[in-house]
């Protein structure tokens, strides 16, 4: 079994089913490795829920007043069960950072720096480690991207540079 894909999955499914009204089905090639669980909604996060990625192996980060000025990356801990699958949040989920109009991208990228986008104001926000607050605003309308980023991801390059992938499919220089 993928540990990592099942964990993964389990994670999603808490934010995926708060706004998923139909049954979610894991399509049949991947079934026998992944399971689908509904954890429900954190507590101590405000909807609507924005991205998600983990912090380390135990906590999860999340957002929370998602699409508002108000909106905020939490940090909530995740239990297991014995064979390592989240089945579970522990506590109560603290603020992480202030993340306005956080959307659904929340992703790391290399040094630890953590990135998030932000609608309906089309924004990519860059976090220094340890910073409770964006230390980079990108405005993407002005980096040529026209609508909402919607969500993001990132990956090394062979060169000095870091790109970020967004999902409207540009790559801006940061």
């Amino acid at each position: 079994m993928l540990r990592c894909g099942a964990i993964t999955l389990t994670a999603a499914a808490a934010i995926w089913t708060c706004i998923s009204a139909k049954a979610d089905v894991i399509a049949p090639p991947y079934a026998s490795d992944y399971t689908l669980t509904n954890l429900g909604t954190p507590a101590g996060v405000p909807g609507p829920l924005g991205g998600i990625t983990f912090l380390n192996d135990n906590t999860l980060l999340l957002g929370g007043n998602a699409n508002r000025s108000s909106g905020a990356i939490y940090e909530i801990g995740v239990t297991r069960d014995s064979s390592g699958t989240i089945d579970g949040f522990s506590g109560s989920a603290t603020l992480y950072a202030t993340a306005p109009f956080i959307d659904g991208g929340l992703a790391f990228g290399p040094g630890g720096d953590l990135f998030a986008t932000g609608y309906p104001n089309n924004t990519l926000l860059e976090y220094k480690p340890g910073d409770s607050s964006p230390d980079k605003t990108v405005d993407l309308s002005s980096a040529g991207i026209t609508s909402s980023v919607g969500s993001s991801s990132s990956r090394p390059t062979v060169s000095s540079r870091f790109s970020v992938i967004l999902a409207a499919g540009f790559t801006p220089p940061l």
